[in-house]
């Protein structure tokens, strides 16, 4: 923390907002029985889709990707993009689940797809890095 510039603060502080809101402010969602659709589908789905969006748009051809930093702006390298809606969606996963968990004795089917696709986003920055070294 004592490393980060304004982009830093602002996205901490912008997690921070929506973890908190949603561990203070619980949702009843309905509870799915099916696996498929609440954890292995949405974990696919956000593994590949951001590699196949960073490395297939056309200003990352031969380019050599570097892990994101946690100073890094958003809206000028696709990777700090990345990074921040994996701690992003983890964060408000994490935070509905607790809250349901808490406050209504279940758990939370949107705030576990929303942890596993924070999961799933980590590990595509993984291999997006791993390949673009391949490369």
């Amino acid at each position: 923390m004592k490393n980060w510039n304004r982009i830093g603060k602002i996205k901490a502080i912008i997690i921070g907002v929506a973890g908190l809101y949603n561990l203070f402010m619980p949702f009843k969602f309905p509870i799915a029985k099916d696996i498929t659709s609440t954890f292995i589908f949405p974990s696919i789905t956000a593994i590949v889709l951001p590699v196949i969006l960073i490395l297939i748009n056309p200003k990352n051809y031969k380019r050599t990707f570097s892990k994101p930093t946690w100073n890094d702006n958003l809206f000028l390298d696709s990777m700090a993009q990345a990074q921040f809606f994996a701690y992003f969606f983890s964060t408000v996963g994490i935070c509905m689940i607790i809250s349901s968990a808490i406050e209504f004795h279940v758990l939370n089917n949107v705030g576990v797809i929303s942890f596993f696709v924070g999961l799933g986003i980590f590990i595509s920055i993984f291999l997006t890095l791993k390949i673009s070294k391949k490369q």
